[in-house]
């Protein structure tokens, strides 16, 4: 069975009631991960596969995970973080070297919010134990979401409703 022992120290630090920066360093150290894939046999054609359990007998997973959020105003608010990941073997599956993200909340005209929000993915190697041909190259891609709401005007304060729109993946990648 797979085993890992994982790491971490953080440190938090407040500037104000708005703003707060967050840092962590983490270390994963593991032994019998297992992964299958899929090998082309002859004869061709058709193609043919064969199905092969490749185990990682040790990895290993290192990096920074940092973020910072501010409420510059009460109805603004905004985070951007990120993630810089170094693992051994380098193609271990999933462990994209750079994730980022950023968003803002906007609260507006009393009972409006909209929501933007992004994350930028580095290319990593996927694996699926059960499903070779799942495994492979996932390129970087962009994520784009938003979400405007409005709050609707119910009597009394115990049910509270919302009408949302949203929209997701909007680069499409």
């Amino acid at each position: 069975p797979e085993k890992v022992d994982h790491v971490e120290v953080g440190f938090v630090q407040e500037f104000g009631p708005q703003t707060q920066l967050s840092i962590t360093l983490f270390l994963d150290k593991g032994e019998d991960r297992l992964f299958v894939f899929e090998q082309p046999f002859a004869p061709p054609p058709p193609p043919a596969f064969r199905l092969f359990f490749e185990n990682v007998p040790d990895f290993e997973t290192r990096g920074v995970e940092a973020s910072l959020r501010t409420t510059p105003l009460p109805n603004l608010s905004f985070f951007i973080g990120g993630t810089f990941l170094d693992a051994i073997p380098d193609d271990l599956p999933y462990t994209p070297t750079v994730q980022a993200s950023a968003g803002v909340n906007w609260r507006f005209l009393e009972r409006f919010k909209l929501s933007l929000d992004a994350l930028y993915m580095d290319d990593f190697e996927q694996a699926n134990p059960r499903f070779a041909e799942t495994s492979g190259t996932v390129g970087n891609f962009l994520l784009v979401n938003a979400r405007l709401g409005c709050e609707l005007p119910l009597p009394g304060d115990r049910v509270k409703a919302e009408f949302f729109v949203a929209g997701e993946n909007l680069t499409n990648t």
